[in-house]
């Protein structure tokens, strides 16, 4: 009762007093965010990629998200507010899948079940900047056999070199609203906060601006990191910020993720129990 009391009171009345989110209100796009034009990629290319949209406001995009398993969405904690300060409950938050362009169709809408934030997660402060969706097994769509693609954590991740090749950053661009990829390495830098990396575009003639919260860097087809700090584009930095995963794949896999090796072991699993039943059934 009282979550149908609030996803009635925030569906009709918040948004009649301007506090609702919107993609040029809400905290995670106030500021323009220092990442990338890039090149625009289809939604084979990164399937896993998604969108956060609200249930009300005409499904209203609000971040960017990542499908660390076929049930489980990766975003930053702090999307997870209005600029009134409240949390969003579950009940308005939607993922779309299959799209290259948020003014498209989604192929598929997940309604999402639970909230999970990061234990140290405060959103005042940097770090620790993660929340897990726990997204409804059925699709609202036509094709409800549709399962949700999703990336592998990576196991590990060094940042000894001075710099890092072979990473890309993955996310919804703000101004031409559509999904775009560019080539980045890892370099050094220095910020106050420990799961901090910072990237720097490879092609010198490229933007680095206005990528949504939420965007994915992968190296080597793995996650490695999300964009959970916004910048100017203008910025004196020469490299953007995102929040390096590695350092936090424990609970992440505790919460619902799968690394590669997990997913190893998963396979060899059910591949033995697949040859132990062969053998059973042809003895028998």
């Amino acid at each position: 009762m009282w979550e149908i009391f609030q996803l009635l009171f925030i569906s009709i009345i918040i948004p009649q007093l301007g506090y609702a989110y919107s993609s040029e209100e809400s905290p995670a796009s106030k500021t323009v965010g220092q990442a990338t034009i890039g090149k625009a990629v289809s939604p084979d290319e990164f399937p896993y990629q998604v969108s956060l949209h609200t249930s009300f406001n005409g499904d209203e995009f609000f971040c960017g998200g990542i499908a660390v398993s076929n049930s489980t969405v990766l975003t930053p904690g702090q999307c997870l507010y209005y600029d009134w300060g409240g949390q969003m409950p579950h009940l308005v938050v939607i993922v779309h899948t299959g799209i290259s362009s948020l003014n498209d169709k989604p192929l598929s809408k997940y309604e999402v079940s639970e909230i999970t934030y990061h234990p140290k997660f405060n959103k005042m402060q940097i770090g620790n900047n993660l929340a897990l969706l726990k997204i409804s097994t059925q699709s609202q769509s036509d094709n409800s056999s549709i399962v949700l693609d999703y990336v592998l954590l990576a196991e590990s991740f060094s940042q000894s070199s001075n710099s890092t090749e072979n990473c890309t950053i993955v996310g919804w661009n703000k101004e031409t609203r559509d999904l775009r990829s560019m080539d980045v390495n890892i370099v050094s830098c220095n910020s106050s906060s420990s799961n901090a990396m910072c990237i720097q575009k490879v092609d010198a003639e490229s933007a680095m601006c206005n990528m949504s919260l939420g965007s994915s860097l992968i190296c080597d087809d793995k996650l490695v990191g999300i964009l959970t700090m916004q910048s100017y584009c203008n910025s004196s930095l020469p490299y953007t910020i995102v929040e390096n995963i590695i350092p936090e794949k424990d609970w992440l896999l505790t919460n619902g993720a799968i690394s590669y090796n997990s997913n190893l072991i998963s396979i060899g699993f059910y591949f033995f129990a697949f040859h132990l039943i062969t053998k059973k059934l042809l003895v028998d």
